[in-house]
């Protein structure tokens, strides 16, 4: 008569074994969060920053040919969902993302790098934006033969949005004088008022619950992926499709003009240290609470094909194509990447790919492990506006996923 396997035993081969039914499906009920933030440039790298001499260094000789752009990105989502088998889905979701980009023309960076020696005069704008976003939704997924679809409603606030500027500035000098003059007028838009959140008299209450709520906007997201043959899938996403758009009540308008004009030649001026400064302007923030002003999310739509060399999901092969609608930028662009993914059973895997995607280019890497209990996924990712600064490290974001079930 065999004897009874010991209970220490079999749970220590269930804990060993369990893992590797992980994907079938991935969990029934799980909790999870994601979060990044990332930082691009496409003109002052890693190794101009830290450096032995512990001083930023500048190469004045490799200005870049195009403006000077800063963008910086950070986000946060915690979900809930639940599997009904493998061919329903079901989760709720939250989150709030930051963007905002910068950028200086070149002809200033060459002023301040190389001087006036042509004496010529320099006209330009600085490009600015930024948004906050908070949203909330559901997304739902559905498995019908090959077909794997899924459909994503969200409600959204934009806590604040920074739409593009009027900026400007001129310059120009001549051999013993010069002057400059920069004219600004910038509007910010918010649910609550920005004035009372600056002044520190805002409180968290019912009101202002309910202005947060009224601004809100709806939109939805689409995807899509058809198993075509053995080796080839076949697939697309739409995000942020807009149904109603958020309307931002509270305004906050600057107007700023600042002139330097030396009464003196310039040159006498530095020798004296005697400078005079002529129709200097800046005048209080002037706020509102009647505007009016309609937000829109970024729109983006991709398409893509998961080639499977061994008829198998552990190498997969993702080229990519689509565009992008981003509203802070008020402009369109194109997105594209290629993406390999290799899987070592159910519990871990490695993805590598090189993208291009609203305006930056990314070199990323992603490690994830699935203990079914417990998934975790790390990714870091170079970044830049352009594709040489992706190997000169001007820019880099992090990313992590956790995600807890059974």
């Amino acid at each position: 008569m065999k004897k009874p396997i010991p209970v220490y035993t079999f749970l220590f081969w269930i804990s060993c074994w369990w893992p590797l039914w992980a994907e079938k499906p991935f969990r029934y009920v799980e909790f999870g969060l994601d979060g990044n933030v990332g930082l691009a440039s496409n003109y002052i790298g890693l190794w101009d920053v830290f450096n032995e001499d512990r001083v930023v260094k500048l190469d004045l000789d490799a200005l870049p040919t195009g403006d000077f752009a800063v963008n910086g990105e950070a986000g946060a989502q915690v979900f809930f969902n639940i599997n009904f088998g493998e061919k329903f889905g079901l989760g709720f979701f939250a989150g709030v993302n930051t963007l905002f980009y910068q950028s200086l023309s070149h002809t200033l960076l060459k002023f301040l790098a190389q001087g006036n020696g042509d004496m010529r005069q320099y006209t330009s704008d600085i490009a600015l934006g930024g948004s906050v976003f908070a949203d909330a939704g559901i997304q739902m997924s559905l498995k019908i033969g090959k077909l794997h679809a899924g459909f994503s409603p969200a409600m959204y606030v934009p806590l604040l949005y920074l739409p593009k500027p009027l900026i400007r500035y001129q310059f120009d000098s001549i051999r013993d004088s010069m002057y400059l003059d920069i004219n600004a007028d910038v509007n910010a838009y918010s649910p609550i008022s920005i004035e009372q959140v600056m002044e520190g008299n805002l409180a968290i209450s019912t009101e202002t619950i309910m202005e947060l709520l009224d601004a809100r906007g709806f939109d939805f997201s689409l995807n899509a992926e058809y198993a075509l043959v053995p080796m080839l899938d076949v697939g697309g996403v739409v995000t942020n499709i807009p149904l109603i758009p958020a309307v931002l009540t509270h305004q906050t308008h600057i107007d700023f003009h600042y002139r330097y004009d030396p009464a003196e030649g310039i040159y006498d001026s530095l020798l004296n240290n005697s400078f005079e400064f002529d129709d200097v302007e800046f005048n209080d923030p002037v706020y509102s609470d009647n505007a009016s002003f309609r937000v829109f999310r970024p729109l983006r739509f991709d398409c893509y094909v998961l080639f499977k060399p061994l008829v198998t999901n552990r190498v997969i092969i993702k080229p990519n194509i689509g565009f992008s609608v981003l509203t802070i930028y008020d402009e369109a662009c194109f997105n594209m990447g290629l993406e390999a993914q290799l899987r070592f059973g159910r519990i871990l895997f490695f993805r590598i790919g090189t993208l291009y995607q609203e305006k930056i280019w990314r070199n990323q890497f992603n490690l994830g492990l699935n203990l079914r209990l417990i998934e975790l996924d790390l990714g870091l990712n170079l970044q830049s506006q352009d594709l040489k600064g992706l190997f000169d490290i001007k820019g880099a974001g992090v990313s992590i996923g956790i995600r807890i079930g059974f």
